[in-house]
């Protein structure tokens, strides 16, 4: 951060303030970024997007780290979105240092798990895998049903355990609008938006 203080920091974790003057390609930087890609990549050097993100900072996989083959990096992003945004608290962190590793508690099929598959999206090496047919989604080695558009019948993203999740959560949504595929609700939406235009523009006329 520039005119603040002089240690690098993560952007995560650091508390964006007014007139804040941030430096994200200065040459400390951008070595600091070398080191920690040849760190993830030793650990997982299998990685499409690890890959992709090296090539872009010219950074090659090198002997002085040790090869690793894992899957995760450990950021905890899965175990932070379904605690935080989701509220599903279905994911655990253990151990420490390099052996730790995030997975449902006690290694089992997680019981808390919703399907909603925010974990997967969240990842960013994509190792958490998620399987799709247009009844089902599986995740966690836990089937989820998957529910279909009330108007159309195209399977959603959504099942019924993540959709009452929700309903518990907040009342902003309807349980009509979260079983709408996107077209299927823009259309909705349009329709309800003419129905009102209709509406004011008789009242009008009656006034006259």
């Amino acid at each position: 951060v520039r005119g603040g203080s002089r240690k690098l920091t993560s952007s995560c974790t650091y508390v964006v303030e007014p007139n804040m003057s941030v430096e994200t390609h200065s040459e400390r930087v951008l070595k600091h970024r070398r080191t920690v890609l040849e760190l993830l990549q030793a650990r997982v050097p299998d990685s499409p997007e690890l890959k992709k993100m090296a090539q872009e900072n010219d950074v090659r996989l090198t002997p002085r780290f040790p090869l690793m083959k894992e899957d995760c990096i450990l950021c905890g992003l899965c175990a932070r979105v379904c605690e935080e945004s989701v509220g599903a608290n279905a994911l655990a962190m253990e151990g420490r240092g390099t052996d730790t590793f995030f997975h449902p508690p006690f290694g089992e099929t997680p019981l808390n798990c919703v399907g909603c598959g925010s974990c997967a999206f969240v990842c960013p090496v994509s190792c958490i895998e998620v399987k799709k047919t247009d009844k089902n989604i599986e995740i966690w080695g836990k089937k989820f049903e998957r529910l279909a558009c009330t108007e159309c019948g195209q399977p959603l993203d959504i099942t019924p355990e993540h959709r009452d999740l929700i309903r518990k959560r907040t009342s902003l949504l309807s349980p009509e609008e979260m079983q709408l595929c996107g077209g299927c609700e823009r259309r909705t939406t349009m329709k309800t938006m003419q129905h009102l235009v209709d509406e004011q523009l008789t009242l009008e006329t009656v006034r006259r």
